[in-house]
């Protein structure tokens, strides 16, 4: 288990690990390390969308789930043709 928030501040983290039973109904506390400092150096690059589907015409946002990663020029592709049937300049609405 982690205990974690992605930001340039909030790098401390501690590590957590407890034993759970067989059948995943009984555990033991969680036992946690001391608090450490973690590097950002490797940035997330998974995509949200702020609903599962998008309708035609229908206003959505999309974001990096890792909020320090810089704003993006969003294109989206008809998978079929490739056109792109939808842009947005660093902004997250499409």
């Amino acid at each position: 288990m982690l205990l974690m928030v992605s930001g340039a501040d909030k790098r401390d983290c501690r590590f957590g690990v407890r034993a759970v039973s067989p059948d995943g109904k009984k555990g033991s506390e969680i036992v946690w390390s001391d608090y450490q400092t973690v590097a950002y150096d490797q940035p997330l690059s998974d995509v949200v969308a702020d609903r599962p589907v998008i309708k035609p015409n229908e206003e959505f946002t999309l974001k990096y789930l890792d909020e320090m990663v810089p704003a993006a020029t969003w294109k989206l592709q008809d998978a079929v043709t490739g056109q792109v049937v939808a842009q947005s300049e660093k902004r997250y609405k499409c």
